[in-house]
């Protein structure tokens, strides 16, 4: 059998340190909880074999104001065989006061795997509540399909999508059944990106920056599965007011590593809907902004590029001297943009410079 290529064993290190950013305490091999109690391989299903009341939530994300528990039992496997497994409780810190006849509520976790690590008590991000890592791009998009399902379908209103930086992937994902087309009086009429991922389908972030890790991005410290901005300043804010950069410092978060590895599905220039008169496709524009340290001009060329040649995308390239968020720097040009598109005559007082890019 021959090896593998760079390129497999890259993916293969990527899913090996997103599983194990997953777990709290390394393997159960490590963590003196899941050590058997001696002559317990016989005990009964049903059986408790080990309780830790108080667990030591310092590894784990909770919901706020949370307690947990952690349990050994014993259980049978699907041929009968006597099986240890493990669970947890997630208990409320004090006792609910609001007297509406319910002191507390109860959630069961479903089976998690039939192997030591896949225990639900040794997962950081305890699925009940607080901040688990978003598993994929189209969670997010999801949520914009929410709202397209309102503004388009309930609303009959036109829509012009915007993705910016991470959201082009969004976006780009969350179109597709809501375009404008003859059958229906509203839909999304354009789909505009700015200084945005945008990939062919099968692609994700990682695989367009060759599974590298760009310089101002790098895993969190107290959480593996996600990723955080080094300098923002510099990366996302460079060519705006000191001040405006260091509040958008302050309240940046964490990002999901995994939406970073998952891969476009139906990116919404495959649509085949007539949008503008009798010409057939959505209607699509990129804003390339040259001034972007995050993800530089020549980066975004070469995506503009790749979906155009492999991915069957019409742009219509513009251009400005952004940095890598014109929300904040440059919020006329966006609006000058979004005038433009919405067809309007561009106002040669406004002061803005866009060029056209062939």
């Amino acid at each position: 059998m021959g090896g593998i290529d760079q390129t497999l064993a890259n993916e293969i290190e990527i899913a090996l340190i997103f599983e194990r950013s997953n777990l709290a305490h390394g393997s159960v091999d490590s963590d003196p909880f899941y050590h058997l109690p001696p002559n317990t391989s016989e005990a009964p299903a049903g059986s408790l074999l080990k309780l830790e009341i108080n667990a030591n939530t310092s590894a784990y994300t909770l919901p706020p104001n949370t307690a947990l528990s952690r349990f050994l039992y014993q259980s049978k496997t699907l041929n009968g065989s006597l099986v240890p497994c493990s669970a947890y409780v997630l208990w409320p810190d004090t006792p609910r006061k609001e007297p509406d006849g319910f002191p507390i509520v109860g959630w069961a976790h479903g089976t998690s795997g039939g192997f030591g690590n896949c225990a639900p008590s040794q997962i950081r991000n305890l699925c009940a509540g607080g901040r688990p890592p978003i598993p994929s791009h189209l969670v997010d998009a999801g949520v914009i399909r929410e709202s397209l399902q309102r503004l388009v379908i309930e609303e009959e209103q036109d829509v012009i999508a915007v993705g910016h930086s991470y959201g082009g992937f969004v976006v780009a994902d969350s179109i597709k059944g809501f375009e404008k087309n003859h059958d229906r009086k509203g839909g999304v009429v354009h789909c505009l990106v700015m200084s945005a991922f945008v990939g062919c389908k099968g692609e994700s972030v990682m695989s367009i920056l060759d599974h590298k890790m760009p310089e101002f991005l790098e895993l969190d410290p107290k959480d593996p599965a996600y990723v955080i901005v080094k300098g923002i300043e510099t990366a996302f804010f460079n060519d705006v007011d000191p001040s405006i950069a260091s509040e958008r410092r302050a309240v940046a978060k964490p990002h999901s590593y995994a939406t970073f590895n998952s891969a476009a599905e139906d990116p919404c220039w495959t649509c085949g809907s007539e949008v503008a008169g009798n010409e057939p496709g959505l209607p699509l524009t990129y804003l390339i902004c040259s001034n972007d340290q995050g993800i530089p001009e020549h980066l975004q060329k070469r995506m503009i590029a790749k979906t155009t040649d492999a991915g069957g995308a019409k742009w219509r390239v513009w251009k400005c001297d952004a940095g890598h968020n014109p929300v904040a720097s440059q919020p006329g040009t966006l609006c000058h943009v979004l005038r433009r598109i919405a067809g309007e005559q561009p106002n040669p007082e406004a002061g803005v410079e866009i060029t056209e890019e062939s």
